[in-house]
């Protein structure tokens, strides 16, 4: 699974995401212990070029998940979709 971010229509509009500070992302993870593990991911490179960011990546594992994060900023939607197309 990927999590991503995409500025809508950012070619046209011309806006990407150095015109949204602060930039971060926030997920919970439910174990099933019944505990919840919080999330804050806080990209540090510049992403003033980008309508499309590609945060982290969650991977199933022997026993439970793994979160990576990617940082791989993208110019617009078009160019992050045809990474997976």
């Amino acid at each position: 699974i990927v999590f991503c971010a995409v500025i809508y229509d950012s070619t046209n509009r011309h806006q990407n995401f150095g015109d949204v500070p602060p930039l971060f992302t926030r997920f919970y993870y439910h174990e099933q212990r019944g505990l919840d593990t919080e999330y804050l991911y806080l990209p540090q490179e510049d992403y003033s070029s980008c309508g499309a960011i590609e945060f982290c990546s969650i991977n199933k594992v022997a026993d439970g998940w793994e979160i990576t994060p990617l940082s791989i900023g993208h110019e617009n939607a078009e160019s992050l979709i045809n990474k997976y197309v």
